[in-house]
């Protein structure tokens, strides 16, 4: 009869679950110190929660796109605009047309800008030479960046003006000095700068 010998031990199979779990934790489940278990799992779930921390805020910095600062006479620029940009320009504004148009001097070429999302009254109109007045006392002769979106149909480049970090559209809303132009309006925050100028019976308001 041939001498005893000890049958090796197969050891404990592990089950799809435990397989799954370890895999999941990034961990090897077999053959790896149980003090490397423990410490490898806060590691995990510390990225984890730092992975979604930074998705809400990504996700809070989309959502608030188009906030924009309001403080004392200015509207300031927090985040980019995210309204699609065919070119920018940057150039001096030579002339105030109204409330919502000037000619801008760029390498010696004039380029005629309307104002993108506002809506100034005509120089006929009621506050529309105020409304004039404003732009001016804000551009003229002043160099300015313009993000032109696109050409409208009489051929002026629609864009924002920038000067500085104030954003002049939105100023010009804010002061009541315009209207939030709905039928081409992106930015609804812009609404609730024409429901404030409103509420405080500014501008083109004060007798609405």
């Amino acid at each position: 009869m041939p001498a005893h010998q000890d049958i090796p031990r197969e050891e404990p199979r592990q089950t799809e679950r435990q397989e799954a779990f370890g895999r999941s934790f990034g961990v090897l489940t077999r053959g790896t110190p149980l003090w490397l278990k423990i410490v490898s799992i806060p590691v995990y779930l510390f990225g984890s929660l730092a992975a979604i921390a930074l998705l809400v805020t990504f996700a809070k910095a989309v959502d608030s796109a188009f906030d924009f600062q309001a403080s004392g006479d200015s509207v300031v620029r927090t985040v980019m605009s995210y309204v699609p940009v065919t070119k920018i320009l940057s150039g001096r504004v030579t002339e105030v047309v109204d409330g919502d148009t000037l000619y801008l001097r760029v390498d010696g070429n004039q380029h005629v800008i309307r104002l993108h999302e506002i809506d100034a009254p005509e120089l006929g109109q009621p506050w529309g030479r105020q409304a004039r007045r404003a732009l001016s006392k804000k551009v003229s002769r002043k160099n300015v960046v313009v993000e032109v979106s696109t050409t409208d149909a009489y051929g002026r480049l629609v864009g924002k003006v920038w000067l500085g970090e104030r954003d002049i559209n939105r100023l010009m809303v804010w002061e009541g000095h315009a209207w939030a132009y709905r039928q081409y309006l992106d930015n609804r925050l812009l609404l609730k700068y024409e429901a404030s100028a409103k509420k405080q019976g500014i501008g083109l308001w004060h007798q609405a």
